[in-house]
């Protein structure tokens, strides 16, 4: 005859909680008034969560769901890391670039044939190596400040700096090799 009375309805899914005292139960009141939520969706929201750190069986939420939600996080993840490390291969390439031109700025000074007037800036770390040994050849520079061999205009721009530094007296030729002086 129609679908079952409301109150009939109402009655049958309803359940009395009593609280330890009227503090409690004014203090939730709050709170779900405050979460935008009646008591009763409140109560019930608390004894899901719960129940699903507790105990699976009672949860609402089955082991299927859970295992397809880990899944789908997994996924999104799984397209950031990919997207990160896109991110990462572009910005390497972009600083091996800019370490490139740096270094062929550097190096322009110490290439040019024409007379030099004014001050250059050596490079640092092949002062600082100097400094540190007691004896350098050209190999130990090269291999020291990673320079490969196939790079002649770094090669040259480091040989017309050692030359240069000679001709200043700061290092001084002993047996192939070099001596810091200064």
């Amino acid at each position: 005859m129609g679908r079952p009375r409301k109150s009939t309805n109402v009655k049958q899914r309803t359940i009395y909680v009593y609280v330890p005292n009227k503090g409690i139960g004014d203090d939730w009141k709050r709170a779900a008034k405050k979460a935008g939520v009646s008591i009763s969706a409140f109560v019930q929201e608390a004894v899901e969560s719960y129940l699903a750190r507790n105990d699976p069986v009672l949860s609402k939420q089955t082991m299927e769901e859970k295992y397809r939600g880990s899944l789908a996080k997994i996924e999104i993840l799984k397209e950031e890391n990919v997207e990160i490390h896109r991110k990462l291969e572009r910005m390497d390439t972009l600083l091996d670039r800019y370490e490139k031109q740096l270094k062929d700025l550097e190096n322009e000074k110490f290439l040019s044939d024409d007379h030099f007037n004014g001050i250059r800036r050596y490079n640092r770390r092949l002062i600082e190596l100097f400094k540190k040994e007691k004896y350098l050849n050209e190999e130990i520079i090269l291999d020291t400040l990673h320079i490969p061999p196939s790079d002649v205009k770094s090669i040259r721009a480091i040989d017309r700096q050692i030359e240069n530094l000679l001709n200043y007296g700061v290092i001084k030729p002993q047996k192939g090799g070099y001596v810091w002086c200064g």
